[in-house]
C-alpha cells in the first residue's frame, strides 16, 4: 500500500537525519523478522528489559481499549510494530510519523487493509475523516508544545474522542531541568547534537487547560523493581 506523503519529503528526510543516526547508534534499527515479533524480543538483545516494559504497557492499553472499535491514529508510529498490533485488534489504524526510514519498513513489512501510514508533520495533515481515538507512544517528547499539540489532535477527534499518551515522562519542574542537562550531555556524547532542538520535556501541568485522567499510575520505584511494571503513566485527554 502506497504511504500518504504530506509536505517536502527531501525537508522530512533532513529533519530526520539526527534522529536515525542516533537510532543507528543506539541499535534501536530492527531487522524485518525482529520487527515482525516486536514487542518481544530475545532475552541477550540489549533492550530487553525495555521491550519487556513496553509490552506490558501496550497490554494495558489493549485493556483500556477493549470492546471498542473505530478509527485510531498512532503519532510517532516509527517502525509502526504498535499500528499493526492495534489494527489486529480491530481498529482501523493509521500510522504518522516524520521519519520515512522506519515507515518504509513498516509499510513493507505488514500488510493489513485496516492499517495505512502517512509520512509527514501532524500540524500540517487534514485527514478526511475524524478518529476517535488518538494515541502517542514514546513521542510527545518530539513536540515542543502540549497544549498546541492536543489543540490540534482535538480537530482531528470525532465526538467523544480522546487523547492517549504513554511511554513517555511526565516531569515535576526541577525533574525537567534535570532532565534537559541529562539529555543534552547524551546527545553531545552520542555526537547528535541536533536532537537537542527536537527532543523536549514535559510536565503534567503542561495539560492543566485540558481534561486529563490517569488510565495507568506507575508504582512506587521500589514495588516497580519487584514487580517488573511500566514507570511510564497512561494518561488520557477526553473532549465532549
Amino acid at each position: 500500500m502506497a504511504i500518504e506523503r504530506i509536505g517536502d519529503s527531501d525537508e522530512l528526510i533532513n529533519q530526520a537525519e539526527a534522529y536515525v543516526l542516533l537510532r543507528k547508534k543506539e541499535g534501536r534499527l530492527y531487522q524485518d523478522d525482529q520487527l515482525m515479533a516486536l514487542p518481544l524480543v530475545v532475552k541477550n538483545h540489549q533492550y530487553y528489559n525495555e521491550w519487556r516494559l513496553r509490552a506490558k504497557s501496550f497490554e494495558k492499553l489493549k485493556k483500556h481499549l477493549y470492546g471498542r472499535k473505530g478509527r485510531l491514529l498512532d503519532i510517532g508510529c516509527g517502525n509502526g510494530w504498535m499500528s499493526h498490533a492495534l489494527a489486529k485488534f480491530g481498529f482501523e489504524v493509521t500510522g504518522l510519523d516524520t521519519n520515512s526510514m522506519e515507515l518504509e519498513q513498516a509499510n513493507n513489512v505488514f500488510n493489513l487493509p485496516n492499517l495505512n501510514w502517512v509520512l509527514g508533520d501532524i500540524f500540517k495533515w487534514e485527514p478526511a475523516k475524524k478518529f476517535d481515538c488518538i494515541v502517542l507512544s514514546a513521542s510527545m517528547q518530539y513536540f515542543k508544545s502540549l497544549p498546541n499539540l492536543v489543540g490540534k489532535l482535538k480537530s482531528l477527534l470525532a465526538p467523544k474522542g480522546e487523547v492517549i499518551f504513554m511511554d513517555s515522562f511526565f516531569y515535576s519542574d526541577t525533574e525537567r531541568k534535570q532532565a534537559q542537562e541529562r539529555s543534552r550531555i547524551y546527545y553531545k556524547e552520542m555526537g547528535v547534537r541536533e536532537m537537542e532542538k527536537q527532543y523536549f520535556h514535559h510536565c503534567l501541568s503542561d495539560l492543566a487547560a485540558f481534561n486529563v485522567s490517569i488510565i495507568y499510575q506507575p508504582l512506587h520505584p521500589l514495588i516497580r523493581k519487584f514487580t517488573n511494571s511500566p514507570p511510564f503513566p497512561i494518561i488520557n485527554v477526553k473532549f465532549e
